[in-house]
């Protein structure tokens, strides 16, 4: 999925930075509190989510491979204004998997779809 590392440079973290800009130190403040994240996959690796707490300890499920997010800052900045590449918990989700900071949760097939299905879920997400 991402290629695995065990330590990031001042290199990396200018490159990175140069990308992303502020939305690179929010996302290293969800490692501040949450130093590992959730990853939900069905038996066979195929179907995977992680979950990223955010403010105020609300969960916010991504797919590892795409850009999107179902946050209010991912639709307003990244969809309506283009200002940003992404959001915080897109960026803190693909860190985490390559920084091997994840825990993997197995789910079933039925349970993986329950929890996309409230990925969009607006009542929550908003």
């Amino acid at each position: 999925m991402f290629v695995r590392v065990d330590v990031v440079t001042d290199e990396d973290l200018l490159a990175l930075h140069s990308v992303y800009g502020p939305v690179l130190q929010r996302a290293f403040d969800i490692f501040e509190k949450h130093p590992t994240l959730e990853t939900y996959s069905t038996a066979n690796k195929t179907r995977i989510l992680i979950e990223i707490k955010g403010d105020s300890d609300r969960c916010y499920r991504i797919f590892p491979k795409l850009n999107f997010c179902p946050c209010k800052a991912y639709k307003h900045q990244v969809l309506e204004q283009q200002s940003q590449v992404t959001c915080k918990h897109v960026l803190a989700g693909r860190i985490a998997c390559i920084l091997n900071k994840t825990v993997d949760k197995l789910i079933t097939d039925e349970q993986y779809l329950m929890l996309v299905k409230s990925m969009f879920d607006f009542d929550h997400n908003g």
